[in-house]
C-alpha cells in the first residue's frame, strides 16, 4: 500500500511539472508570436555598403594627390547611391505609416538611414 503511495505520489509530481513545462512553453510562444519584429535588413545593408564604398572613394582621392579622375569614378556612384537611399527611404516611410506594431524598429532603421547624410556631406565640403 505504502509503494502505490508513492507511486501516485511520484505520478502526480511528474504530471504537475509536465503541466507547468507546457504552460511555460505556451507562453514563451505566444510571447514570440506577438512580438512582431520588422525583418528587413536591406536597409541597413545598404546604409553600411553606400558608407563603405563612399569612404573608400574618399580615401583613394585623397591619397591620389585629389586626382579628378576619381571624381569621373565616383560620380555614378553618388548618383546611383543617392536614388537608392531616397527609393529605400521612402519603402521605410511606407512601412512606418502602414505598420503600427512595428514604428519603433522601423524608425531606427530610418535614422540608420539617413545618418549616412552628415557623413556625404563632409565628404562633399571636404573636396570642394
Amino acid at each position: 500500500m505504502r509503494f502505490r503511495f508513492i507511486i501516485w505520489t511520484f505520478q502526480k509530481f511528474c504530471l504537475h511539472q509536465f503541466n507547468l513545462f507546457k504552460k511555460l512553453l505556451i507562453f514563451k510562444l505566444m510571447k514570440t508570436i506577438t512580438k512582431n519584429t520588422f525583418e528587413e535588413t536591406q536597409s541597413i545593408d545598404l546604409t553600411i555598403g553606400t558608407f563603405t564604398v563612399s569612404t573608400l572613394l574618399f580615401i583613394i582621392y585623397i591619397l591620389s594627390n585629389e586626382n579628378s579622375n576619381i571624381l569621373v569614378v565616383a560620380s555614378p556612384f553618388v548618383v546611383s547611391a543617392i536614388i537608392l537611399n531616397a527609393i529605400m527611404l521612402f519603402h521605410l516611410t511606407d512601412n512606418f505609416i502602414k505598420l503600427k506594431e512595428q514604428r519603433k524598429d522601423i524608425g531606427t532603421k530610418i535614422l540608420i538611414l539617413l545618418s549616412n547624410i552628415p557623413v556625404t556631406l563632409l565628404y562633399y565640403f571636404l573636396v570642394i
